[in-house]
């Protein structure tokens, strides 16, 4: 396409068996590319599947039987208490189970995400889903996890509780991943408000429907 567009003049036209001036057909080139990179971009603004298309959510196939967990926390000042958000999805990226909890008492959210990563690592295994990936959108969370550091304080105390649990799955580890790669457990973190207790979803509430399904775009 490009090259019949270099040997087109203005009126549309193509040349009597006359090459054109390099120059010419450079600056052609050059114009006809800049048209159809403008036009490309103002069609991939124009439409929202192709902009989750082009973005990567983090999602790659896992091995059959491995399970991927979501788990996130959100605050609310207003009563002073947080809510944990889990998903759970199977393989090939499909819901499984989800869950909302919402406790008493405000922490860090350092605190509050380990103790969501020590909730979902107890509620994974009491589902029987023994291997797999667990994923927190906190780093500092992820990082004393994995250190060798030992620490009294609150926050190494929880760590090492969630490294015990750990112990007992030992083909699930724990990731940090980007807070964008996240939404579904923070959405469900933050509808935890919502119940006296927790609730468990057995089918993927509409308010997360349209984050599933959205497939990478990357080549990890």
């Amino acid at each position: 396409m490009l090259l019949w567009q270099i040997w087109k003049d203005g009126n549309g036209k193509v040349w009597n068996n006359k090459s054109p001036v390099p120059a010419a057909s450079v600056m052609a080139a050059a114009s006809t590319w800049a048209e159809w990179s403008s036009v490309r971009a103002s069609a991939t603004r124009s439409n929202p599947q192709q902009i989750a298309k082009a973005v990567c959510l983090g999602w790659h196939p896992l091995p059959p039987g491995a399970i991927q967990c979501n788990v996130d926390v959100a605050f609310f000042a207003e009563d002073k208490t947080m809510g944990l958000g889990m998903v759970v999805r199977n393989h090939h990226g499909e819901f499984v189970v989800g869950r909302s909890i919402i406790l008493p008492g405000c922490r860090s959210v350092e605190e509050g995400e380990l103790i969501g990563i020590k909730e979902a690592l107890s509620w994974i295994k009491e589902l029987g889903f023994l291997k797999g990936v667990l994923e927190s959108d906190c780093k500092r969370a992820c990082d004393a996890i994995g250190s060798t550091e030992r620490s009294i304080s609150e926050l190494g105390v929880l760590a090492s509780l969630c490294r015990a649990k750990l112990v007992l799955v030992p083909d699930l580890s724990v990731r940090f991943v980007k807070r964008e790669y996240n939404a579904i457990a923070h959405c469900l973190a933050k509808a935890a408000r919502d119940f006296t207790s927790h609730h468990v979803w057995t089918e993927p509430p509409v308010f997360v429907a349209g984050l599933f399904h959205i497939p990478c775009s990357c080549e990890q």
